[in-house]
């Protein structure tokens, strides 16, 4: 699945938001957290179909989770497999959950039918 640019921007605006790392610099940054989204992106492919992860590209047609809970347990069970298949080094655990919670939380939101990232 690839992400538009602007798709990219906005979720490494909302990681760096809340997630820095001062000491590699604003380019090094954002590489970093590029490739992070990247490799998220890889493996949310082995939760969701490819063709529902495109989604995320129409507020036409998504996924419909029938409550709040449903969507939150979508993003625990898609959070706790990217903890289990990626490690992100250069961030303590605590961090590395929330980096992995809040890009999975805005493509889930973003994959359901009237939104959009």
């Amino acid at each position: 699945m690839v992400l538009t640019p602007y798709q990219t921007d906005f979720l490494l605006l909302k990681i760096k938001e809340r997630i820095g790392l001062p000491l590699l610099g604003d380019k090094a940054e954002k590489k970093f957290f590029e490739r992070v989204i990247e490799r998220i992106l890889e493996k949310l492919v082995d939760v969701y179909p490819l063709h529902q992860l495109e989604f995320i590209h129409s507020d036409l047609i998504g996924l419909t989770y029938r409550n709040k809970k449903e969507l939150e347990e979508a993003i625990d069970l898609a959070v706790s497999k990217m903890k289990n298949e990626i490690s992100l080094t250069l961030l303590s655990k605590e961090k590395e959950e929330e980096v992995f919670f809040i890009v999975i939380e805005l493509i889930l939101k973003a994959m359901q039918k009237n939104h959009k990232l």
